[in-house]
């Protein structure tokens, strides 16, 4: 049976480089001994150092450790590497996730040096949203028409023919909504068309709850903020949205607060802006 088991994240001591989820960082000899003083005693102290650790997918590990011991008969200190693998799974998760906090100190750095490249990443994630809604509401508009032909809304009640005019007056009326106008594309809702109101909501009034609306920006949004994470490789951000992955209008909006703490540490300039200044 072929095994799924892959490495989250590697560091090589001696050659000053880390991977997480297959991405290099480097880093100072200078900087390590700063946060090596962090480390657990139990995995680390300078007579007994890490030079090799890797973390797996299942939360196993592997470690090399490299001691230093006094040779007598050669009257000097010698070095002798060697696995380590005495600890629990869950020692070495802790070590991790230490390891995962420098990686990102790093990678702040790193991205610091790359803000450009971040913020053009947000820009053409996001500039294309303006454009997807005024098509999308133009294809609604257009893809209903069918219902006022002759031979069709004769089939129709008056009610049914009455809702289909709501909806395509609704369609016609969003330019002119406050979410649409401040260009609040979170907050921008689709009305269901009646077809999909009545096998869902028979017996209720047409478009009077929220129920009978769909926020589509939702996906749609969701789908650019991640575009942003795999462009940023921040492992605290990675484990936010594992930990709690946006469903809803509310924790997408909850993500994107994670995503813009992280651009600020970066550059005060950079953010994800829902409000796109495209002009309609």
């Amino acid at each position: 049976m072929e095994s799924n088991l892959s490495a989250i994240f590697q560091i090589i001591v001696k050659s000053g480089q880390m991977f997480y989820k297959n991405k290099l960082i480097s880093f100072s000899k200078e900087d390590f001994e700063v946060f090596s003083e962090t480390l657990p005693e139990m995995w680390w102290n300078p007579k007994d150092t890490i030079e090799y650790f890797t973390y797996y997918s299942d939360g196993s590990y592997f470690c090399e450790r490299e001691k230093t011991f006094y040779d007598y008969s050669l009257r000097s200190e010698s070095k002798r590497a060697y696995e380590f693998n005495s600890l629990s799974d869950e020692s070495a998760k802790e070590l991790f996730e230490k390891f995962a906090e420098f990686f990102e100190q790093a990678r702040i750095k790193e991205l610091k040096l790359q803000k450009e490249l971040v913020r053009n990443t947000i820009q053409e994630n996001f500039d294309f949203i303006s454009v997807q809604y005024r098509n999308m509401r133009d294809l609604l508009l257009k893809g209903s028409d069918w219902i006022f032909l002759s031979d069709v809304s004769s089939q129709k009640t008056e009610e049914e023919i009455s809702m289909w005019e709501t909806y395509r007056q609704f369609l016609r009326d969003m330019p002119q909504s406050d979410a649409w106008i401040n260009r609040d594309y979170l907050n921008i809702v689709f009305p269901l068309n009646p077809s999909d109101f009545i096998k869902n909501f028979l017996g209720e009034e047409y478009l009077s709850s929220p129920s009978h609306f769909e926020n589509v920006a939702t996906l749609a949004i969701k789908d650019s903020v991640y575009e942003i994470i795999r462009t940023l490789v921040l492992p605290s951000v990675e484990q936010n949205v594992s930990e709690n992955p946006p469903e809803n209008q509310e924790t997408v909006s909850l993500l994107i607060d994670n995503v813009n703490e992280k651009l600020k540490q970066i550059d005060e300039t950079l953010r994800i802006e829902i409000k796109v200044t495209a002009d309609f």
